[in-house]
């Protein structure tokens, strides 16, 4: 049985913004579908209503810039399909987009298709964006934390109730196993040193 879903079809003209924003999300994205269908369909999942300021992202739209040095491919037209689950959703956060940026007094009644396109993307690209900080500052974070535990120094008598506790609470513990092995290679070097078999 033949699939009868209707692709809804988005056929723009492309600009330097599109070319630069479509580069950039390609550069950041992981996803192995690096379709304009895929990656427009992950910019319309990422969105969630009522929650994004879209005169803020125009703004911030205004000040993109092509990185220095990096040779950005150029395009005259850009088309993707929408399933009709993400039309739907696209519709929506259009509307929402239109009425935002009337309100706000970027636009006075009609609103592109082209933009509508530009915003989206460029909004998940700036998600994409946040979410590399995040992870770069949680690896920080997980760094300095490492280092803070590194340089930490226990007293003898805290060292030994949670050797108890470990003991008591997760027997099975690979730093258990660990801390076995160098109580058996003390043992063996300080015996060894007294003379007395190990």
């Amino acid at each position: 049985m033949k699939n009868t879903e209707i692709e809804y079809l988005i056929n723009l003209r492309a600009d330097k913004r599109l070319c630069l924003i479509e580069y950039l999300i390609k550069q950041k994205d992981k996803s192995l579908d690096q379709s304009r269908a895929a990656i427009l369909s992950r910019a319309i999942e990422n969105v969630e209503l009522g929650t994004t300021n879209w005169d803020v992202l125009y703004t911030k739209l205004q000040a993109l810039k092509q990185p220095e040095g990096e040779d950005v491919p150029q395009f005259t037209s850009w088309q993707a399909k929408l399933n009709p689950k993400d039309k739907e959703n696209y519709d929506k956060i259009c509307k929402e987009m239109r009425q935002d940026l009337i309100e706000k007094g970027i636009i006075k009644r009609t609103l592109r298709a082209q933009l509508m396109v530009v915003l989206l993307l460029y909004r998940y690209l700036d998600a994409l964006e946040r979410e590399e900080v995040m992870a770069a500052q949680k690896i920080e974070k997980e760094k300095r934390a490492d280092k803070i535990i590194s340089e930490l120094e226990l007293p003898v008598a805290q060292m030994g109730a949670i050797l108890i506790e470990m003991l008591l609470t997760d027997k099975d513990s690979p730093a258990l196993k660990e801390i076995n092995q160098i109580m058996v290679q003390w043992l063996c070097r300080t015996r060894q040193k007294s003379g007395q078999e190990v």
